[in-house]
């Protein structure tokens, strides 16, 4: 295995954790939401469930530009929109605007696995291809893990709105 693989593998492995790190923010940052905007707890479940309503159809079109304009271009533009979309969920004003932000933030994250996928096909050799889907699906269980560490203390001494610039920063 050449050095350049394992750096590739290893940035898939650290795209999928960051894609996970911005998931869990809502999870550590909703009582807060809750209190701030009165959101009831039918209103978190929406709210909750607000990012997978486009992730699931958002794979298809996510999945043709993989194809069309490659892995790397096409996760660097998911990337920068999940980014910015949970930074501005620092700025909601509103439960619809958090919703609003939520939603895009799914829909952009849906890049990850096609545009990974991708990368994995061109990069990993046959005989690496099990140490290469290794890295990719463990960025999804590293991710949940250190966005709950990190996302947790900077709530816990800040606020939630601080919580959201971080994820977005990372």
């Amino acid at each position: 295995m050449t050095n350049r693989r394992i750096f590739v593998f290893f940035g898939i492995f650290l795209l999928v954790s960051f894609n996970y790190v911005d998931r869990v923010a809502l999870s550590i940052a909703g009582p807060s939401i809750a209190r701030d905007f009165k959101i009831s707890p039918v209103g978190m479940g929406y709210l909750f469930s607000s990012f997978v309503w486009l992730y699931f159809v958002a794979l298809i079109p996510w999945g043709v530009a993989t194809d069309r304009f490659g892995a790397r271009r096409v996760n660097a533009i998911g990337v920068a929109i999940w980014s910015c979309a949970t930074l501005l969920t620092s700025l909601a004003w509103s439960f619809g605007s958090i919703v609003i932000l939520r939603v895009i933030m799914g829909a952009a994250e849906a890049s990850t696995y096609p545009g990974s996928g991708r990368a994995l096909r061109e990069w990993a050799p046959r005989s690496e291809y099990g140490f290469a889907s290794t890295m990719l699906n463990s960025g999804g269980y590293f991710g949940p893990a250190l966005g709950t560490f990190v996302l947790s203390g900077v709530v816990a001494l800040t606020n939630w709105r601080v919580g959201f610039i971080v994820a977005g920063l990372l």
